[in-house]
């Protein structure tokens, strides 16, 4: 599958990042959203393929975030990462 595009993440306050993308062309079974601190994943996200953007909660303030979007089509997957702080 294609990967998505047009990342954004906004931090709207101390402690929570918000994540919004474009859905990729072509056939999409799901996205897998990972928050990772470091190398250590914080939170994972399933989202429909209707879904376009979720909402990680509960952060440490003034850290920095690796963010990693993966599609899913079947058997397949595609992946984009952006960086993001708190």
């Amino acid at each position: 599958p294609a990967a998505v595009s047009d990342i954004t993440v906004t931090n709207s306050g101390p402690d929570f990042l918000n994540v919004s993308w474009k859905a990729p062309e072509g056939d999409v079974d799901n996205y897998m959203v990972m928050l990772k601190d470091q190398e250590k994943i914080i939170h994972t996200f399933a989202a429909s393929k209707a879904s376009t953007e979720c909402v990680f909660r509960s952060l440490v303030s003034g850290r920095l975030y690796t963010i990693s979007i993966a599609t899913h089509s079947g058997s397949y997957r595609n992946q984009t990462l952006v960086q993001e702080r708190t």
